[in-house]
C-alpha cells in the first residue's frame, strides 16, 4: 500500500518480515525506485538490491543485512546510513513488536554522495594548494621574511593545515558514508604492518620497529580505517624513542561485542607523551581550527572514520610501560564473511 501524502517528500518505506521478504511499501516508491509497489511486494532482500541497488553497492548491503537480520554486529554500532544508488542513501533498522514486519528500511533521495565527491576532489586539492604555497613562502624560498611577515605566515600555514584536517574529518563522519558501506575484515589481514611499509630515515637511524599480534578476530568498519592506522603510525615513527617499538595488538570486549585496537609506543619528544586521557574533538569544536597536538588531530581523525559505526578513539597513558597508547574501539563481526 502507498500513502499518497509521501509522495511530495521522495521518500520511500519498506517493511520486510524476518525472512527478508517485503510485506509493506508506504511512500514515493515510483519517484525512488521508478517501481509500483505491487512489483516490491514479496521480493526478498537479494532480489530487491539485485534489481535496484547499483552494483557497487551491493557487497556492502549485502553485509549490513546480515548485520541486522543475524545479530552479527551489535545494534550500537549498525551503520547510521548506506549507499544504494546514486542520489540515494538508505537506513535499515530492526522493528520491535510488529508481527508482520521485523525490518524498516528508509530510502531517500541524497546529494551527500556528491559533496564527498566535492570535497574530496574539489575543497580538498585547493587547500592542499594553499597549504604547499604558504609552507614555500614560509620557508623564504624566494627570499628571508621579515620578523611580521614569519609570524603572519606562520598563522597562515597552521589555519591551513587545520583547515585541510577537518575537511578530512567532515568527509570521513558525514559524507563518506553515503558513497561506501562498512565492511568485515579479518583483523591479521586487514591492519598488518611492518617498519618495511613507511620510508622514514629515522627507521634505520634510530633502529625502530612496528610489532603486530592480532587475535582471530573479526571488525566491521570502513576500509578507510587501514589509511588511518598507517598514518598513526606514520606520525608515530617520528617521534618514538629510540631502539623501541610500536605494538598493536587486540583485546575483545566480550561484554561490549567490541574489539579494542592498542597501539601501544615511549616516547622522549613532549608533542607525544600523555599524561591523562586525551579526547577526540567534535567536528563544530572551534578548537579543530587552531592550533592542535599531534595527538590531539590523530585521535579526532581516527574518531571521525569510525563514528559511523559507533566506534570511537582517545589515548591515554599506559602505566604497564611507562609510555602511552592510542586506543581505537571497533564493532565486532560475530559471524561468516562469506
Amino acid at each position: 500500500m502507498e500513502n499518497g501524502w509521501l509522495q511530495s517528500f521522495d521518500e520511500l518505506f519498506l517493511g520486510l518480515d524476518g525472512e527478508g521478504r517485503i510485506r509493506r511499501v508506504i511512500g514515493a516508491a515510483q519517484t525512488v525506485l521508478a517501481a509500483a509497489p505491487p512489483q516490491l511486494l514479496g521480493l526478498g532482500w537479494q532480489d530487491f538490491i539485485t534489481q535496484y541497488a547499483s552494483e557497487p553497492a551491493r557487497p556492502g548491503l549485502n553485509f549490513a543485512w546480515l548485520a541486522v537480520s543475524k545479530r552479527y554486529v551489535s545494534a550500537a554500532h549498525w551503520p547510521v546510513y548506506l549507499p544504494f544508488k546514486p542520489g540515494c542513501i538508505l537506513r535499515l533498522c530492526a522493528v520491535q513488536d510488529d508481527p508482520e514486519v521485523w525490518f524498516a528500511v528508509h530510502l531517500s533521495a541524497s546529494s551527500m554522495c556528491n559533496l564527498d565527491t566535492l570535497v574530496e576532489q574539489v575543497m580538498l586539492e585547493a587547500i592542499e594548494r594553499v597549504v604547499r604555497l604558504s609552507q614555500y613562502v614560509f620557508r623564504g624560498v624566494d627570499g628571508p621574511l621579515t620578523d611580521k611577515q614569519v609570524k603572519e605566515m606562520g598563522g597562515v600555514v597552521s589555519h591551513a593545515e587545520s583547515l585541510r584536517q577537518v575537511l578530512k574529518d567532515l568527509r570521513a563522519e558525514v559524507f563518506s558514508p553515503a558513497a561506501t558501506a562498512p565492511q568485515p575484515y579479518v583483523l591479521k589481514n586487514f591492519l598488518i604492518f611492518s617498519e618495511r611499509d613507511f620510508s622514514h630515515r629515522r627507521i634505520t637511524t634510530h633502529q625502530l620497529a612496528i610489532h603486530c599480534e592480532w587475535a582471530e578476530e573479526m571488525v566491521y568498519c570502513y576500509p578507510a580505517v587501514h589509511a588511518v592506522v598507517r598514518s598513526i603510525l606514520d606520525t608515530l615513527l617520528l617521534g618514538i624513542t629510540p631502539r623501541s617499538a610500536i605494538e598493536l595488538s587486540a583485546q575483545n570486549q566480550e561484554q561490549t561485542r567490541t574489539v579494542q585496537i592498542e597501539i601501544r609506543y615511549q616516547s622522549q619528544e613532549t608533542a607525544f607523551q600523555i599524561d591523562q586521557r586525551i579526547e577526540p574533538l567534535n567536528l563544530a569544536d572551534p578548537q579543530r581550527l587552531g592550533p592542535s597536538k599531534p595527538l590531539q588531530v590523530l585521535i579526532t581523525m581516527a574518531h571521525s572514520c569510525l563514528k559511523p559505526v559507533g566506534g570511537s578513539a582517545w589515548a591515554e597513558p599506559d602505566p604497564k610501560e611507562n609510555g602511552a597508547r592510542v586506543i581505537l574501539m571497533l564493532p565486532r563481526w560475530q559471524g561468516p564473511i562469506s
